[in-house]
């Protein structure tokens, strides 16, 4: 067993790493290119340590989805890591390390349903307030788009 050195004691500044997540700080509206919309707004947490959206999702059918996604550094394994749960009871967790040639990559494992699937989201910036994302799904091992989605944010004050 190895030793682990933390400090429990007084409050630790948040990772420099989340700064890096900061585009997403802010009101934000997504279109699917299915036509779902998402709404929601990204605050920062637990003194900057975590982001958390709590979004709200328009389906074309009429159905809405209410979820949270929290996002941190992982210090010891040195990748974001994410959270996702919502009132489908669809959740799962994924991770990334950081942004690469222009894109930032969250690969990981969703429950849906009675299953589970392995998924990939990639964030690619067009400007300070929009962005780009591009989910995948693996599929008898390939990946298949599953959906973009085009985000536009607003800065909270």
């Amino acid at each position: 067993m190895s030793d682990v050195k933390a400090s429990f004691t007084g409050t630790q500044p948040p990772p420099e790493q989340m700064r890096d997540l900061d585009f997403l700080l802010g009101s934000m509206s997504c279109v699917f290119n299915t036509g779902t919309k998402i709404t929601g707004v990204f605050r920062s947490i637990l003194g900057g340590h975590y982001y958390e959206f709590e979004l709200t999702a328009n389906r074309t059918n009429g159905q809405q989805v209410n979820g949270r996604w929290l996002l941190g550094w992982n210090s010891a394994d040195k990748m974001f890591s994410s959270y996702y749960y919502d009132d489908t009871g669809m959740q799962g967790s994924t991770a990334s390390e950081g942004w690469r040639d222009g894109e930032l990559i969250f690969h990981g494992r969703y429950t849906l349903g009675d299953g589970h699937v392995e998924m990939r989201t990639v964030f690619s910036r067009v400007d300070e307030d929009h962005f780009v994302i591009r989910e995948s799904i693996l599929q008898d091992g390939e990946w298949k788009l599953l959906d973009t989605q085009d985000c536009h944010r607003t800065p909270l004050d």
